[in-house]
């Protein structure tokens, strides 16, 4: 049964003039999982190992891969330090198909969200020490209603590569890899939405802006501009560390703003 979504999810930012343009124009930024500052989230880690006898039995049984792995047998012998034993520069040959069998899983957008809008860590890192803001998004709303959970591990399972080459393991597999994390990040409690294309933006309605956070380092000319941009219903609060390293959050009066401006 599909986890049940919060009613919102949050978006850290840094204040800029790229965030105050996607925030203008009720746009999100789907970014490249090769950016991403965790060396391994994104990737599709493929185990590092085919015997002799799976790469026999890949070709054999006629699998995706069998007529490049002959052919690659034929014309670069030298690769195989016996009949069907890689060489590493063997292995790099069959990681070149494995990466091309699965770009389109790595070529996609993502926009990462979080369930929590007063973690400390959080705004540390993702909201600009605390001079950033947090949006609040409802998830009845799209693209918000199909954000997918991240799910934190021990330890990451890699990608059998025999399955691969053989066929038998289908690209919607392999996808689940870019919802997958190491359980050091739980705390983020993060959720995904996932676009075919990289770089790409997101549309959302107006309506499905709840609310803005600010941290408690954000300037006041900070929040006017947010103030003159965001529509009337959303809700503006301002974090204030508290004991035991949590934050409370203090609700702005947005006609005090005005008055600002």
């Amino acid at each position: 049964m599909p986890e049940e979504l919060p009613d919102i999810l949050y978006k850290y930012r840094d204040f800029n003039l790229r965030a105050v343009a996607d925030m203008a124009s009720n746009r999100l930024f789907l970014s490249s999982p090769q950016r991403f500052n965790d060396a391994f989230d994104g990737k599709i880690p493929w185990s590092e190992f085919l015997s002799p006898n799976e790469l026999r039995e890949i070709v054999e049984n006629g699998g995706p891969f069998a007529t490049q792995l002959r052919e690659l047998r034929e014309t670069r012998p030298e690769i195989f330090t016996a009949e069907w034993q890689l060489s590493d520069e063997g292995w790099l040959h069959v990681r070149d198909l494995l990466a091309e069998q699965f770009s389109s899983v790595s070529e996609c957008g993502i926009c990462s969200l979080s369930a929590v809008a007063d973690d400390l860590r959080m705004w540390a890192h993702y909201g600009d020490s605390r001079q950033g803001f947090c949006l609040g998004f409802s998830t009845a709303h799209p693209p918000f209603d199909r954000a997918v959970p991240v799910r934190y591990l021990d330890r990451l399972h890699e990608v059998d590569a025999y399955k691969v080459l053989s066929g038998t393991l289908e690209e919607r597999e392999a996808r689940e890899y870019l919802v997958t994390k190491s359980a050091i990040w739980k705390d983020e409690r993060e959720y995904r939405i996932i676009a075919d294309a990289p770089d790409s933006h997101a549309r959302y309605p107006e309506e499905a802006v709840r609310n803005i956070t600010f941290g408690d380092r954000t300037p006041i000319e900070h929040m006017l501009i947010a103030h003159g941009v965001l529509p009337a219903h959303v809700e503006f609060f301002v974090i204030s560390p508290t004991g035991g390293g949590r934050f409370e959050l203090i609700a702005v009066d947005r006609d005090v703003l005005e008055r600002y401006r």
